[in-house]
């Protein structure tokens, strides 16, 4: 995953450790490699576990005012920031993304994304109030959004 996020500077990434037990040594050689990055790691030192927690963790380092969410599982589509970069000095709350799954064994386009897909089509199709509120409620899932953890400041 963190191999799909372009290493520049307006891109900063945080990676929090939710309590890992197995591949230990895979971890210390991540924070290694990424040791004079973009990267940065913490830990979840609190009593609870779960990704919620550790993206709540993660929300108190931010410095920049945009946030994208991703799981150890997620990856970035070529020229992602090509695609994001035109939002990024907009006062949006936040601005939705198309997904797409991809099934890890047999590389093949899965299901799993056309919920939130079909509610995004559906806006822009419609453009009408009903799809809007389906948008904003329906997206329940915190990837493929753009999230402005500080509009006032843009």
């Amino acid at each position: 995953m963190l191999a799909s996020i372009p290493n520049i500077d307006e891109i900063e990434v945080l990676v929090i450790d939710d309590k890992s037990t197995k591949d230990l040594i895979a971890y210390e050689r991540l924070k290694n490699k990424y040791k004079h990055s973009n990267v940065k790691f913490f830990k979840n030192d609190t009593s609870k576990k779960g990704a919620g927690v550790c993206r709540n963790i993660g929300l108190k380092y931010i410095k920049g005012n945009w946030v994208v969410f991703a799981d150890s599982d997620d990856f970035f589509v070529d020229g992602f920031f090509e695609i994001i970069k035109d939002y990024l000095d907009t006062n949006y709350d936040v601005v939705f993304f198309r997904p797409i799954s991809i099934d890890r064994g047999t590389g093949k386009v899965s299901d799993r994304h056309q919920k939130y897909e079909s509610l995004i089509l559906n806006y822009l199709r419609t453009k009408d109030k009903k799809s809007e509120l389906q948008l904003r409620y329906e997206f329940v899932v915190p990837w493929s959004k753009l999230i402005n953890d500080c509009p006032t400041k843009s």
